[in-house]
């Protein structure tokens, strides 16, 4: 906004400056109330879009809560389609290592489980471990000193590569040891030199696969590098072994192992052995089974993104002891937070199964909400209990479960808030084996269809369910879905919390669109003062102007007739 002073005008140009008093009044204050007055609704403009952007901020930080209770209940909730099984957090499976030694079980070996495992029990013994085989050459007492040995020699593993090796009367030990490494990628043999004492050098050769033995063969040249070296003798045998090549004996269940690795795979479907130490005639209890940690971690995870969210629903509602809402409460009142809040409470509450299920609800498994909503493992041995002993029905209980007669019939999304489905769909094929009808009960408009998709209708109560049927046959399929509580959970949370569309996400667009609005409103009337304020400095330019030309005439006038101010 331009400023202006009281008083007598300056003209530049085209342009009239008040620069001086000439009228004695205070145009400069008239100006700027005018001025105040035209901008006063810009202002209001103003305080009200910095109420949307606090509000913007709050349903952002809402969003994001959202967000992370839809992530913690990823994992607990089913997973769908046709390469979806086995993705499951029930599915895990996990080694259990005990011994009635002493002894570490996990020192003696380490074992992988996969999805594909099946659940067991085992005894192993760990009885060898397979070694590379190790031979070294005889002490030298410089190792940087030239050996004045010429001849080449190929050295490798059993199931190495035959790299052949050229030495040079001008080579040393050192550079002998590092020809071996340059192709020990190749050859699955690895050498080093050891100083043995003082002025003792000794050349190490080890195999770098376990179970395989050494293989040198003298291929020309003056001298047989490796027998000079007293490697070998003339026989190109090894005379100097320090370690024997040996597979690895491991009996599992009474049934012998053998391998020429430290690592074996697949010694059942799933399992993978990896052996650190032998431990004859001690046995090892193993015992494959469901990943109970990873799920009870999973329920945790929940309960701490649902308590982030309680906490922030409950600073939405704090009221000062005057009954005014506090200045932290920017959602107090709010249909979406309430609605959410209302959903995700009704939800927690409910009761999951059938009567004949013993784990129906949450404080079935023992966790309850404590006198200020949040949700607590309120008894401990209990959940661990039911993991242990009930685990199909607690994982019932968050995982929506689905039976169809047809393995050709697969849910591959669900975005529905049915609690259950229990229905017979008749799907009939055309000609190109594409889907070309369904009906429930004989009604067709409950589902529309794509190829092999099948989508319940919008607005129907199948409305966010998608199948896949990948059969070129009519049939007939009977399908019961009874929805679990994570699976409801998700559906309802991602229904507010989706950042492509949800409730929250389309209250956030339009606040932000209303900004926009009220920022060009804001914008115009801003231009139109400014177009005011000069027109009314001009004005007031131009008046003083006037008073200044009269005051200079009045005061020649009086000058010319000689009469002073005060007569």
């Amino acid at each position: 906004m331009p400023t202006i002073n009281t008083g007598t005008v300056a003209e530049y140009g085209t342009k009239l400056y008040i620069v001086g008093a000439a009228s004695g009044i205070n145009t400069s204050a008239l100006v700027d109330a005018a001025y105040q007055q035209k901008t006063a609704a810009a202002d209001r403009i103003d305080v009200k879009i910095e109420e949307n952007n606090t509000t913007i901020n709050a349903y952002k930080t809402l969003q994001g809560l959202g967000s992370t209770m839809l992530e913690s209940l990823t994992l607990l909730k089913q997973t769908y389609g046709f390469s979806e099984d086995g993705n499951s957090v029930y599915d895990n499976m996990t080694p259990y290592l005990s011994t009635s030694s002493s002894a570490n079980p996990a020192s003696v070996i380490g074992v992988t489980a996969d999805e594909t495992a099946l659940r067991g029990n085992y005894e192993i013994e760990v009885r060898q471990l397979a070694k590379a085989m190790k031979a070294s050459s005889a002490a030298v007492a410089d190792k940087a000193a030239e050996l004045n040995l010429e001849g080449t020699f190929t050295l490798t593993s059993e199931n190495g590569t035959v790299s052949e090796i050229a030495v040079t009367s001008g080579m040393s030990l050192e550079n002998i040891n590092s020809a071996i490494n340059a192709v020990s990628g190749d050859t699955n043999v690895s050498s080093t030199i050891v100083k043995t004492g003082d002025n003792s050098y000794t050349l190490a050769l080890t195999g770098t696969v376990t179970g395989e033995t050494l293989n040198y063969v003298s291929t020309g040249g003056v001298d047989n590098i490796m027998q000079s070296l007293g490697v070998t003798d003339g026989a190109n045998s090894f005379v100097n072994i320090s370690q024997a090549a040996q597979d690895a004996i491991v009996y599992l269940d009474g049934l012998e192992i053998i391998s020429s690795s430290n690592t074996i795979d697949g010694v059942l479907d799933g399992v993978n052995l990896t052996l650190y130490a032998q431990l004859p005639g001690e046995i090892i209890n193993l015992e494959v089974d469901y990943d109970y940690s990873a799920v009870k971690d999973a329920i945790t995870g929940f309960i701490e993104a649902y308590n982030e969210f309680r906490a922030f629903y409950d600073q939405q509602q704090i009221i000062s002891a005057d009954g005014a809402v506090s200045d932290d409460s920017i959602l107090f009142s709010d249909s979406l937070l309430d609605g959410l809040n209302k959903q995700i409470s009704t939800i927690l509450a409910s009761m999951f199964g059938d009567d004949t299920d013993q784990v129906t609800s949450l404080r079935e498994i023992g966790i309850e909400f404590n006198s200020e909503n949040y949700l607590v493992i309120a008894d401990e041995n209990l959940l661990n209990e039911v993991l242990l002993t009930n685990f199909d029905e607690l994982r019932e209980l968050f995982e929506t479960s689905i039976q169809t007669d047809s393995d050709n019939l697969r849910v591959i999304s669900n975005d529905s808030t049915l609690t259950g489905l229990n229905i017979t769909m008749d799907i009939t094929i055309d000609g190109a084996g594409d889907v070309s009808g369904v009906s429930v009960g004989g009604d067709s408009s409950l589902f529309t269809y794509d190829g092999d998709r099948i989508a319940g209708a919008e607005g129907s109560i199948y409305e966010g369910l998608t199948f896949a049927y990948i059969e070129d046959i009519s049939a007939s399929i009977n399908i019961n879905i009874n929805q679990g509580m994570a699976d409801l959970l998700h559906n309802s949370i991602d229904a507010y919390s989706n950042v492509a569309g949800g409730l929250i996400q389309e209250t956030i667009s339009t606040l932000q669109s209303a900004n926009t609005n009220l920022s060009s409103e804001a914008q115009r009337i801003r231009e139109r003062a400014d177009a005011f304020y000069e027109k009314e400095v001009n004005r007031y330019a131009r008046m003083e102007q006037e008073v200044a030309a009269a005051e200079m005439l009045l005061a020649t006038v009086r000058a010319l007739l000689g009469i002073e101010d005060d007569d």
